[in-house]
């Protein structure tokens, strides 16, 4: 079923995902519909309204926009993020890490792999090469915990400095904040880095869980060296310091916006480990109904977050955007075109977030911009999560995509009443007469 009835202020829409467009319909034809009428008077009502016979068996059919030409220019020419992994190292311990239960039980530093310089140089002139018709690129260097590797971050830049190709470079980077000593923080300033750290909020909620290798709670290191950032940068801290945020215990939810009220915050989606799981199964299972979505309360304190613009970006496009073909389903982004990620061995996979596997692997550094790669991820993605997607009124604007499969089935039905929230409060008269509104419609249409 690829249309959904809506409510809103009493008036009564219906949205249809496969020519895209919402229509405010009479109390009648919602009812009929609502109902599973189809009679000469449907018909009759159907007509006057503009829309089509909903119970067509029509679906969004798939493009090979991989083949095309279009995307092959892209990947040689257009490519936007490199994300490197430059260790896997890690000196601390967060219960909720993807790779807690398969590489840091031991409190051994040394377990895992780092980036060779010769691995980092290939990987940057790849990706500079391919993003000659960019202005802006980004590189961003993640692990493990990157500090960790200092020195090839600074090579790293270094090389970018001498070989790019006229784009401006913004390099980005994501740390636990451990190892933000005075010269490294200056680097990143005479960088112009962009630095995300990752705090949990107060004191009582960090140390709960990101625990250093020894298991000794980290906030007031973090913090302190969050503060000599703050006291002897304060222009670089206010636009150049982001903040992740896992937001494990729900009802802790009031005390860690009012703790980040006055930064710019991402709350990240936490996926469990199976050691996290079982060690938590009780605590997980009282809070799984309690999950609060940025769109609600947290969104009025910070409008800012991107996830939630680009929700209602989507929302802006409806009635724009008319094809009746899509790549993929939800949010699947195109490997490459977007970003590509490089692990520590060469590795390269769509993104950082998606499992290192080889259902997901497109090849090493040699097989850069290898379409069939890419057609091969994808077609198994889809084959194997997202053939019932085709029947989803939600699939154009719903976040799934490589990085949320293995929680897919469960996440379904809340994805969609989630989406219903968040588009029913776009139609309000509330919103509609916003200036947020007005400054979203026209980034939409941009």
């Amino acid at each position: 079923m690829i249309y959904k009835l809506l409510t809103v202020d009493s008036e009564k829409y219906i949205y249809d995902a496969y020519d895209n467009i919402t229509v405010q319909i009479s109390d009648e034809l919602f009812d009929m519909i609502n109902n599973g009428i189809c009679n000469h008077r449907y018909h009759e009502l159907i007509e006057q309204f503009g829309i089509r016979d909903i119970y067509q068996d029509k679906h969004l059919s798939r493009s090979d926009y991989v083949h095309s030409d279009e995307y092959k220019w892209q990947v040689q020419n257009s490519q936007k993020q490199l994300v490197l992994s430059i260790t896997e190292n890690c000196n601390m311990r967060c219960e909720y890490c993807g790779y807690y239960d398969k590489r840091y039980e031991k409190n051994d530093h040394n377990i895992s792999d780092s980036m060779s310089e010769h691995t980092l140089k290939a990987a940057i002139k790849k990706f500079l090469t391919c993003s000659r018709e960019m202005d802006v690129v980004y590189i961003s260097f993640y692990g493990g915990e990157p500090l960790l590797k200092f020195d090839l971050i600074q090579t790293a830049v270094k090389f970018v400095r001498e070989m790019h190709y006229g784009q401006k470079i913004c390099f980005t980077i994501t740390t636990n904040g451990l190892l933000l000593t005075p010269d490294i923080v200056q680097f990143f300033v005479e960088n112009d880095f962009t630095i995300t750290i990752s705090l949990d909020g107060p004191k009582y909620v960090h140390d709960k869980y990101r625990l250093d290798a020894n298991g000794n709670g980290t906030y007031t290191r973090i913090i302190n060296n969050i503060m000599y950032i703050k006291k002897n940068y304060i222009n670089y801290y206010e636009h150049n310091i982001r903040y992740n945020v896992v937001l494990i215990e729900h009802d802790k939810k009031n005390e860690i916006v009012d703790f980040f009220y006055h930064e710019s915050v991402s709350y990240l989606g936490l996926s469990l480990t199976n050691h996290f799981r079982e060690k938590y199964k009780d605590t997980i299972n009282y809070y799984k109904n309690k999950e609060v979505h940025l769109g609600d309360e947290v969104a009025s304190a910070f409008f800012n977050v991107e996830k939630d613009i680009r929700q209602l970006i989507k929302f802006c496009k409806i009635g724009r955007d008319d094809e009746h073909k899509v790549y993929m389903p939800a949010a699947y982004c195109l490997p490459y075109e977007r970003k590509v990620y490089v692990t520590a061995n060469g590795s390269l996979y769509p993104c950082e977030k998606v499992p290192e596997t080889a259902n997901y692997m497109l090849g090493n550094l040699e097989d850069w911009n290898n379409i069939e790669a890419v057609s091969s991820v994808i077609e198994k993605s889809y084959n194997t999560y997202c053939k019932k997607c085709a029947n989803c009124w939600a699939q154009r604007f719903c976040g799934m995509c490589f990085a949320n499969e293995s929680i897919i089935e469960d996440k379904c039905d809340e994805t969609r009443a989630n989406i219903e929230k968040s588009y029913s409060f776009f139609l309000s008269k509330e919103f509609q007469e916003s200036n947020m509104y007005n400054k979203l419609l026209q980034i939409g249409l941009d």
